[in-house]
């Protein structure tokens, strides 16, 4: 049972980068797309108006159109194949633990 809980928290762990890079995409789409006077009126209305509902729309409907798990031109990004490693180190060492022989024809280098 610790393996399949400690397999969960390693798995959040992924998906939190793969939300934090997320957010970094629509970080930078908003910055290229909007002029600093329209960012800051956003932030500004965001933080200090009755109109902050309407302001925050503003931005999450832009921020939608953003795609969460983007088409990939060609390999995976160094990030990922850290995280994508940590995970399959994770479970080769469990398996190791458990006596399980590991699978090598479909692994890649």
């Amino acid at each position: 049972m610790f393996d399949y809980a400690a397999y969960l928290t390693i798995s959040r762990w992924r998906n939190e980068h793969t939300g934090n890079e997320w957010i970094s995409r629509i970080t930078a789409k908003i910055d290229s797309s909007f002029s600093d006077y329209h960012k800051s009126f956003l932030r500004r209305c965001i933080e200090t108006t009755l109109f902050k509902l309407h302001c925050m729309a503003v931005v999450e409907e832009f921020g939608n159109k953003v795609e969460r798990f983007p088409e990939r031109d060609g390999s995976e990004s160094e990030n990922e194949l850290i995280l994508n490693r940590v995970v399959c180190n994770f479970v080769d060492g469990v398996a190791a633990r458990k006596g399980i022989k590991l699978q090598t024809a479909y692994r890649s280098k």
